[in-house]
């Protein structure tokens, strides 16, 4: 089996001005199956309006480079454009100073930013997402790179080809990972402003069924799927009582 890595990374000198703040963190791992089938990577962009525009802001993307390697990418903005799609139609309305996070939430009407990539083979890509209004008079965009295949960092000629990464940016947690999951299943965390952060297992009737306290900021929750019965559940995990994010989990 092949592994796989997403590197999201922040380059500050490639913003067109400072029009609108953007801040991404993502940093993933799992399994690149060998049958061609695999898992999302998923990329996060926290937007502030840091200008004195009032109106509507557009998301676009591209790619802008490529080693060998298939992808499919999709992104949600206010809206969720399935594979193929690259300039959004459904704006986010904006009033200076506004923030939007980035896009964990299960409401479209008013989902942040978020990206998810597909591959089934080794590689990377940098993809280049870009904020504007529609006249373009403001724009401001953020590289995320992802990485397939390799097994660490110093093996990706991508991340070696990138200088500055964005981790610690944002609160985040990647998929759950393996899923379906026999034994253990795993899901990558990081916490911004860690206060009183646990994870909660919650069956398919809603009942708590495990919950545990985080107590790294950064790190690994290592769930025992063992002890649990096949079946489907939900991994919320939360910090100082607020939702940092929820995952699916399928025991087998």
């Amino acid at each position: 089996m092949k592994h796989l890595l997403l590197l999201l990374l922040i380059i500050p000198t490639g913003l067109l001005g400072q029009d609108f703040s953007l801040e991404g963190f993502g940093n993933q791992s799992g399994i690149l199956p060998d049958d061609g089938s695999t898992i999302e990577l998923t990329g996060y962009i926290d937007f502030t309006n840091t200008s004195d525009y009032t109106g509507d802001v557009f998301a676009r993307w591209t790619v802008e480079s490529q080693e060998p390697s298939s992808m499919e990418y999709k992104y949600c903005w206010n809206l969720c454009y399935p594979y193929g799609v690259t300039d959004g139609s459904q704006a986010h309305a904006v009033t200076p100073g506004l923030f939007i996070e980035h896009g964990l939430s299960d409401d479209f009407a008013t989902q942040g930013f978020a990206g998810y990539y597909k591959s089934t083979q080794s590689g990377g890509t940098v993809i280049r997402h870009y904020f504007y209004n529609s006249t373009q008079s403001l724009q401001s965009y953020l590289d995320i790179g992802y990485c397939f295949g390799e097994t660490s960092t110093d093996e990706c000629d991508l991340w070696n080809s990138i200088e500055e990464n964005a981790f610690g940016k944002v609160s985040f947690i990647s998929a759950t990972y393996p899923n379906p999951a026999n034994t253990e299943a795993r899901i990558d965390y990081h916490i911004k402003d860690m206060n009183n952060a646990s994870y909660t297992v919650v069956n398919s009737t809603g009942s708590e069924i495990m919950t545990n306290k985080l107590n790294d900021t950064t790190g690994t929750i290592f769930i025992d799927s063992s002890e649990l019965a096949a079946g489907f559940y939900l991994v919320n995990v939360s910090n100082n009582g607020l939702n940092i994010g929820t995952e699916r989990l399928i025991v087998e």
